[in-house]
Parts: structure tokens; sequence; C-alpha cells
């Protein structure tokens, strides 16, 4: 990716975080290593992560500090599509096949981004359009047309635990789906296994019980 492309991503990504987040540019290519590694030996089925929030503990090149976003996956249906198709087509340097759609992902309260197949075909990988205000698309990026996004997705601990990994941006999160808040103690543990280095916990101001009692 040239890099007038690269501050483009990284400032779509910014805006579809929605809270004031910290990414480095200058680190993305050894994260961008790690979506690679989320897909080596893939594991992801649709069944097992639509309807159910994940709440995100830890990142890889994104500090969050006390926030504590969440996804949230749903099927997309006509009506959805539409909406996003008529935000942001025309305004992508490549159109997806608008009605191939097969995710919602939702980040916080309202930030929307449709997801589609990887050609690959490897499970887990996707292209992504944020849905964005037409308005604040022409704003903030004119007549230049917007790379879709790639993302890399991995169920890991039977389906306990997501790795989502931003495969332009380089930013990769790991996220919870039960609704009992996990140790911090077991977040890093779960972070060490994957050996991607130094991360990030996120919702660090939350409750986070130092023992189980």
């Amino acid at each position: 990716m040239v890099p007038s492309e690269l501050i483009r991503v990284v400032v779509v990504a910014t805006v579809m975080v929605g809270i004031r987040s910290h990414i480095k540019p200058e680190a993305i290519q050894e994260y961008l290593d790690i979506c690679t590694n989320v897909t080596n030996k893939p594991f992801f089925d649709l069944s097992m992560v639509v309807r159910k929030k994940w709440t995100i503990y830890y990142n890889w090149n994104l500090k969050l500090d006390d926030a504590c976003p969440q996804l949230f996956f749903k099927y997309p249906n006509d009506l959805v599509i539409k909406r996003i198709y008529k935000a942001m087509s025309g305004h992508l340097k490549t159109e997806p096949s608008w009605h191939d759609a097969v995710l919602v992902m939702t980040i916080g309260p309202s930030r929307e981004m449709l997801l589609f197949n990887d050609p690959s075909g490897t499970p887990g990988r996707f292209l992504g359009v944020p849905n964005m205000r037409e308005e604040d698309v022409l704003y903030m990026f004119g007549a230049t047309k917007l790379p879709l996004f790639a993302m890399a997705m991995k169920l890991i601990q039977k389906g306990k635990y997501l790795l989502s990994s931003d495969c332009r941006v380089g930013v990769t999160s790991l996220a919870l789906h039960e609704a009992q808040v996990p140790t911090r103690v077991e977040i890093d543990a779960v972070a060490a296994t994957l050996h991607f280095g130094d991360g990030f916990p996120s919702c660090i101001n939350g409750p986070d019980p130092e023992e189980k009692k």
C-alpha cells in the first residue's frame, strides 16, 4: 500500500473505532505480520460469532486504555446493503459484489462495516466496506477513492475468544463474548500464548478482580 493510501485507511480506522485511540503507522509492517498469523491454521464459523457482543480486552498497535469497545455481528439484509451501498458506492477504489455480503460488523454503538468473503477463500479472511456518511467521506477525502479494508478473524479456545485483525492498518484485537468479566491475568495469559509481542490491555478501568473467589 502506498503511503497516501495508508494514511487514508488509518484515518477511516480511527473514525470507525469512534473513540480516542493511538495507532502507530511506523509499526505497520511489524503488525501486518500478525494478520498473516491470525489465519494460520484458520478457524472461523459465522454461526459462532453472530448475535453476540464481543468485548475487546487486549490490542496490538492500538491503545484504548479505559475504553471498552464491543463488536457485534449479524447477517446483512437488503436494507443494510442498500444503505451502505448508497453511502459508499462511487467512493471505493474497488467495488465489491454488494449482494455477496456475508456479515455486518458493528463497532461500538453505531459504526458499521459490511464484510465480504476474501477471494482467497481462507476462513476468517474478509474484505470490508465501512459505512460512513457520504458528506464525511467527501469532506475528508474529496474525490480520492478508498481501498477496501482487509480483515482476518479467528476463533480460539473453542470460540470463547475472537481475534480480529485489520490487515491494512496493522491493528489486532482480542475479544471475549462471555458476560463474566475476565481478570487481567487471564487476558494477559491468553495474549501471551499468541506470541504477537507486546500489546495494550483495554477496558483497564473497568471491573477487574485480581483473583476469582
